[in-house]
Formats: structure tokens, sequence, C-alpha cells
């Protein structure tokens, strides 16, 4: 036919799934879509030319990733107790100034954070807030994340240039996914 309904007519820029709640992104707004006709703004970012790039879960938290210029920040935010809504966000993280986040993911009780420099695998603390450990510097940026047994596999764009591939990270290592395997 020549008819096609939608959902929701809510712009976005990014959707994600992650403890069971609908997020969506849009410029520098974080929403939590809970109805057809319904979203609650979690982070409305000062800065307008702020973007988001990716949610991911924390053994308590969503956390929601985002730059702008050479500036990225990592939000956080909890499911009320009734269960019924999302908290307002805050800054669980940032990275240095000058690296740009492109991925966020997590495995195994992991923060996973993809920058234009490499990878920050993170760890929580009990609030939520990210301990940053020290980042596996790659040559290209990094766009997504699948964690699989004792590894994460990772999307890496241009690692030399004219190539593009997967990498993979070791988990059992002391520095937290140090080792980094040569690309796939």
């Amino acid at each position: 036919t020549d008819t096609s309904t939608a959902w929701s007519t809510f712009d976005s820029d990014l959707l994600g799934y992650v403890k069971g709640r609908l997020m969506s992104a849009h410029d520098n707004i974080v929403s939590n879509v809970t109805d057809v006709a319904a979203k609650t703004d979690i982070v409305t970012h000062a800065n307008t030319d702020f973007r988001w790039i990716g949610f991911a879960e924390g053994r308590n938290h969503i956390y929601m990733a985002g730059y702008s210029g050479d500036k990225s920040l990592i939000y956080k935010t909890t499911i009320k107790a009734d269960g019924t809504a999302l908290d307002a966000g805050s800054v669980a993280g940032e990275l240095p100034d000058g690296e740009v986040v492109s991925a966020l993911g997590s495995y195994l009780g992991l923060v996973l954070i993809g920058t234009d420099k490499g990878v920050w695998v993170a760890d929580q603390d009990d609030n939520g807030n990210l301990k940053m450990n020290k980042v596996v510097a790659l040559s290209a940026s990094v766009r997504c994340f699948e964690g699989q047994g004792d590894f994460v596999w990772f999307g890496w764009t241009n690692y030399d240039s004219v190539s593009t591939g997967l990498g993979r990270m070791d988990l059992r290592s002391d520095t937290k996914g140090a080792e980094v395997i040569t690309p796939a």
C-alpha cells in the first residue's frame, strides 16, 4: 500500500536499549522513551553542540557518552527504586582533553570506552562513577565492542590508513585489556 505508520514521531539521532529501557538522543538531549507519545529527558547538556554516541549497561547504572569538540564525557543514570522512571543524569567520568569518544559498551562488569586514540577499560564504584584504567593506545578510532569469553572484540577503522577490521583485547591481562591482538 501507499500508507505507512510510525510508532513514534520523536526526533532521534541515536537509539539504544539498555536495562529494559529505550533510550534516545537528539542533538544535546538524552531521553528515556516510555510510550508512543511520552519521553522523559534525562540529560540536557548545556552545550548545544554536544552530541551523544552511545549507551551501555553498568551493574546498577545506565551510561551515556558524548562529546563536543575535543571534550568527551560519560554520564550515568539509575532506575528509580519503584521502577517507574530514571533519575536525572550526572557525570560518571571524562576523557582527557583532546580525546574524542566514538563508542561505548560493557562486558563482564566493565565499561568499555572507544575513542579516536584507543580503548579505555573502566571499573564502576558503588555510586556508578567510573575509574578509568590505563588506555589501550591504538592508531585509529574504535567504533563498537562485542565481548566473547575472556576477550572483547572491537571494530577498528583505518588502523593502517587503508584497512578497517577487527581487533581483540584479552581481559585476562592484569591491566584490563592492555594486550591487543593483531587485527583479524
